[in-house]
């Protein structure tokens, strides 16, 4: 009889613990967090005005609450196919002003020019807790300097975890903000990077050479003030093509 008793409470104990998860799969599930298409990403605007950026294009994507994502390439129609395929409940739309200031940061970091407010821009991305503990070590290195991945493991708190920061390099939502094309072998060496060796590598040089003559590029473009009411929702997804100029984008290098 008490085992009795005893099974039919473990039996209890199973049945609420299923209910709970099950009710909190379907609340995920209505409120869009379960598979990233939540109110962050349900409706966006698309601006397309140039800014140089090295050998490709840069799409930007941001909601009211931060950048969202970076993406690094040669075609903006591309790049804005793949960020749909990420975000299944966006609508692409245009925001031109809306995005000229943190465009102008990121065209700035792909030359190598130096942006201290790039340290400290908002971001509205989902991630676990390692993940976005190496996201934010990675905002900490210096301009002009590198980290390798046992160093960022070590300092996040778990030695022996370099693989599992190279994952989270992997997956980095916002290159060029968060830096990851700034952590390198143990040795020196350049290991994978999700826009190519040759992209990480000309970064990291263009840094370097920012680093050496001490430039600080052009004066920051001040941010325009959002009107309020403009959008029907404070959660729009924005997004913004940059397409590279090649001698532009040469002639805006440091000398």
């Amino acid at each position: 009889m008490p085992a009795a008793r005893m099974l039919s409470g473990a039996l209890r104990c199973w049945l609420w613990f299923v209910e709970r998860r099950v009710r909190g799969r379907k609340r995920r599930a209505r409120d869009g967090t379960l598979d990233g298409t939540g109110p962050a990403h349900r409706a966006s605007r698309f601006a397309g005005p140039v800014t140089p950026i090295p050998d490709g294009v840069a799409l930007v994507a941001a909601t009211n609450r931060g950048l969202c994502a970076v993406r690094l390439g040669e075609d903006p129609e591309t790049l804005a196919a793949k960020l749909g395929t990420e975000f299944p409940g966006a609508i692409l739309s245009r925001d031109d002003a809306g995005l000229d200031y943190m465009a102008s940061i990121v065209a700035d970091l792909a030359v190598g020019r130096r942006r201290p407010e790039a340290d400290t821009l908002p971001l509205d991305v989902q991630a676990t807790a390692f993940r976005r503990r190496v996201w934010e070590a990675l905002r900490r290195i210096p301009a002009g300097e590198t980290r390798s991945y046992a160093q960022i493991a070590a300092a996040v708190g778990a030695p022996g975890a370099a693989r599992a920061v190279g994952s989270a390099c992997a997956v980095n939502p916002v290159a060029v903000v968060v830096p990851c094309h700034r952590v390198v072998g143990s040795d020196g060496s350049l290991h994978g990077y999700a826009y190519g060796l040759a992209r990480k590598r000309q970064l990291l040089d263009a840094e370097a050479g920012a680093a050496t003559t001490g430039s600080t590029g052009n004066p920051p473009v001040q941010p325009r003030r959002q009107k309020r009411g403009r959008s029907g929702t404070a959660d729009r997804l924005r997004l913004f093509a940059a397409r590279t100029s090649t001698q532009r984008a040469c002639d805006t290098r440091p000398a």
